[in-house]
């Protein structure tokens, strides 16, 4: 191009700019999936320390939990 200014016409540009859109769009879908899906973890894990539900499986290590144990033999 050879000057500083930014040609809309120009397909190389646009091209680059399209595939750096896209990849800044997927890192922040994949934040958002990743910051939802440990929050809905924590909420679930809250509920089971509170009481209101089971553990699942994949949370044994809440047995040992010092509020859970109270809520076992409450």
């Amino acid at each position: 191009m050879g000057t500083d200014h930014v040609r809309i016409t120009d397909p190389k540009y646009m091209s680059t700019l399209y595939k750096k859109l896209l990849e800044e769009e997927e890192h922040v879908w994949k934040r958002r999936s990743r910051l939802r899906k440990k929050g809905e973890r924590d909420r679930y894990r809250q509920l089971a320390i509170d009481g209101q539900m089971e553990p699942g499986k994949d949370m044994v290590d809440l047995y040992q939990h010092p509020v859970f144990r109270y809520h076992l033999f409450k």
